[in-house]
């Protein structure tokens, strides 16, 4: 177990981390910003590559398997389950499976009637800034990658309203506002989004 020594796995490998904290970077900053299924949808790109690279780094597949599960989360986590039950139980399903929802959303002539979306930016950044973390540490690799170098550069991008790394939850974010975005489609003609602050 560890880094793929094949060098086209070894290349895949740190392609997807890097490719992975790149999306992480963008959907944080999004999310920030007040642009919840924009960041959604780059934060499902970021989980699925960091979830490639943690299959390669346990099972060591050549590319066109793990292009086979194109962007599915659950496919992917249904893989890392066979090798490290113990990494599965400890994710979130819930929230993996609102990230596919929202990834689904990104076209909306693919949104069917009935479908309804809410999501509410603290938790949003709370459990994508925790399941990357989480992802990342277990992977116990000795290497300057991106997300290693923007922690120890106190990158602003990564810190902002990341209370996983900061550990800490200050009264006055607690208190502030949430921002919601909420989309509804009530029929094959009839879309409705909705940003809000609660």
């Amino acid at each position: 177990m560890g880094i793929p020594i094949d060098q086209n796995q070894k290349r895949l490998f740190l392609g997807y981390l890097n490719n992975s904290h790149q999306d992480y970077i963008a959907a944080r900053i999004l999310i920030n910003k007040g642009l919840l299924l924009q960041g959604a949808i780059l934060a499902h790109t970021s989980i699925e590559k960091l979830l490639k690279a943690v299959r390669l780094f346990f099972s060591k597949d050549k590319y066109n398997e793990l292009k086979n599960r194109y962007h599915n989360l659950d496919l992917l986590l249904d893989d890392i389950r066979h090798f490290n039950q113990d990494l599965y139980n400890r994710i979130n399903l819930g929230f993996i499976r609102n990230l596919n929802r929202c990834y689904k959303a990104r076209y909306f002539d693919s949104i069917k009637p009935g479908i309804r979306l809410v999501i509410y930016r603290k938790s949003l950044l709370h459990e994508l800034d925790g399941i990357y973390k989480y992802l990342y540490s277990f992977l116990k690799i000795d290497l300057n990658t991106r997300y290693i170098s923007d922690i120890k550069e106190n990158n602003a991008d990564l810190y902002e309203n990341n209370h996983t790394l900061t550990n800490v939850f200050t009264d006055e974010y607690l208190s502030k506002n949430d921002i919601v975005y909420e989309l509804q489609c009530k029929s094959d003609t009839m879309i409705a989004e909705m940003h809000y602050e609660i």
